[in-house]
């Protein structure tokens, strides 16, 4: 976790001094910028990512810091939907695209005892080429690690019958309690045919105690298992 501290904290700042450098250009031009002027800016980006006059340079709080860096691993001032998660993890599923997520597949209307498809939803992808496919080769076992008992992965209590399912958990505190929170699970089958293709997300806001630690498994392994 300490990792993803640090790296979010310098994203944040190099994002700030880029910010920074962009309105001073657009206030004072870019041809009226002097060479002491683009020395000066060029300094301020060189120093340490934890420099305290960068922020002040900034006028960024230095109690902003932990707001940044808690960012690097989901906390603080990162907010998702089921929806865009579930959309964005189907880049793994999907060749490196992040699909079109949709609620209806199609209209039909009635034919006698069958239904006529009237209007189907088509399928497209929203991004394309997110993710390289070396990226997902490299990445997608670690995911199926975390849902084998064998490894003692977070996600080992899924014990979906009939395949193998690439996923990852999460929680979000909720408050400064942290009496209630966010529990996430994320999957989708491995190795399967097109028809059996399938991404399942569970998201649960319950009370921090153990015995709701499977909650989010129970949900998602009926699903999941092709038994």
């Amino acid at each position: 976790m300490g990792y993803y501290y640090r790296e979010a904290l310098i994203l944040s700042i190099s994002r700030a001094i880029s910010n920074f450098k962009e309105a001073y250009s657009s206030v004072v031009g870019t041809s009226s910028m002097t060479s002491t002027r683009r020395a000066s800016l060029s300094s301020v980006s060189q120093r340490k990512p934890a420099n305290q006059d960068i922020w002040r340079l900034l006028s960024l709080p230095i109690s902003a810091v932990p707001v940044f860096a808690d960012s690097g691993y989901g906390q603080a001032e990162i907010l998702v939907t089921p929806l865009q998660l579930a959309s964005m993890f189907s880049a793994f599923a999907n060749g490196g695209n992040i699909a079109t997520p949709y609620v209806v597949k199609g209209l039909y209307k009635e034919d006698g005892i069958r239904y006529k498809c009237q209007v189907s939803h088509p399928e497209a992808n929203w991004k394309e080429g997110v993710l390289s496919e070396h990226a997902i080769e490299v990445i997608t076992p670690f995911l199926e690690d975390v849902t084998d008992p064998k490894i003692n992965g977070t996600g080992r209590n899924l014990k979906a019958k009939g395949c193998t399912v690439a996923a990852k958990t999460g929680t979000a505190e909720i408050g400064s309690s942290k009496s209630r929170e966010i529990a996430w699970f994320v999957g989708f089958r491995t190795g399967v045919a097109d028809e059996d293709a399938r991404l399942v997300l569970v998201m649960l806001e319950v009370p921090a105690e153990s015995k709701y630690s499977n909650l989010k498994f129970d949900i998602a392994r009926p699903l999941l298992s092709m038994e």
